[in-house]
C-alpha cells in the first residue's frame, strides 16, 4: 500500500469498528530486515494499530519469495541460508518490536529445493524464540498454493509447539480470519490443538495462533493475502 493512501485506509478500518456484530481490528505487517534496517521505526509509531505482523522477506537484501528471484536458488548454500533466515525469524521474534503475531513462519521454503537436512533443530530454535518473545504464531494458507505446496508453518514446527511450553490459557473457541475455511485446513488446525485465548483483555492476548485465509485468485502464485482487517468472531 502507497504511503498516501494508509490515513484513508485507516479511516475506513475505524469506521467499521463502530460496528457491533463483530470486533475488527486494525492491523498491519512489519518486515524485519536486521542489519539491513534503515528505517527509523520506534515501537510507539504502531501503537495505533491492534494487531502487527512481523515477517522476514528479505535476508541480506534478497527478497527470497519473488518468483523474479528464483534462478538463484540454484546458487545458493542451502542449510547456510535456512540457518541465516532463522536467525533473522529469532531476532525478531525476541526484538522490542511491538510484533503480535510472527507471520508464515517457514516462507523460506517457498522456492528453495527441498532440504536434506534435519529441519527440527531450526524449527525449535524458531519456537523457542516464539516463546520467549512471547508472540502469536500465524497459521497462513499461502504455501498450499506456492512451490513448497505446504501451508506456514509445517506440521513439524506445529508439534514442537505443541510439546514445547508455551505459557497460555484453554479458550472454548477458535479465533478465525476470514475468507475461507477450507477443509484441509480444519483437519491441518485440528490435529494440533494449539488454540488459546485469554478471558480479558485484548482480543488476540495470549493467543497462541492467528489465521490467515486467502480468496481464490492468483496470477503465477503471485496471491494476495485478504488482510484489510482482522474480525474476533463473537
Amino acid at each position: 500500500m502507497p504511503a498516501e493512501r494508509l490515513e484513508a485506509y485507516i479511516d475506513a478500518v475505524r469506521e467499521q469498528q463502530k460496528r457491533d456484530d463483530i470486533d475488527v481490528l486494525l492491523g498491519c505487517e512489519l518486515d524485519w530486515l536486521g542489519k539491513d534496517e534503515t528505517r527509523a521505526l520506534h515501537a510507539s509509531d504502531f501503537d495505533r494499530f491492534d494487531v502487527v505482523l512481523g515477517s522476514i522477506h528479505f535476508v541480506d537484501r534478497w527478497l527470497m519469495v519473488s518468483h523474479k528471484n528464483m534462478s538463484r536458488w540454484k546458487s545458493v548454500d542451502l542449510e547456510a541460508f535456512w540457518n541465516r533466515y532463522v536467525e533473522l525469524w529469532c531476532e525478531a521474534a525476541k526484538s522490542d518490536m511491538p510484533f503480535t503475531v510472527m507471520a508464515h513462519a517457514d516462507v523460506v521454503k517457498k522456492f528453495s529445493p527441498k532440504p536434506e537436512f534435519d529441519l527440527e533443530p531450526l524449527y525449535e530454535r524458531m519456537a523457542r524464540a516464539a516463546r520467549e518473545g512471547g508472540r502469536m504464531v500465524e497459521v497462513n494458507t499461502s504455501g498450499a498454493y506456492a512451490e513448497c505446496a505446504e501451508y506456514y508453518p509445517s506440521p513439524s514446527f506445529l508439534h514442537l509447539l505443541q510439546v514445547l511450553p508455551y505459557p497460555v490459557r484453554q479458550k472454548k473457541h477458535p479465533l478465525l480470519f476470514p475468507q475461507r475455511l477450507y477443509p484441509s485446513l480444519l483437519f491441518y488446525l485440528f490435529s494440533y490443538p494449539l488454540f488459546h485465548q485469554s478471558s480479558s483483555g485484548h482480543p488476540l492476548q495470549n493467543q497462541l495462533f492467528s489465521l490467515r485465509f486467502l480468496p481464490f485468485r492468483s496470477v503465477r502464485f503471485r496471491w494476495q493475502p485478504l488482510l484489510p482487517c482482522f474480525y474476533h468472531i463473537r
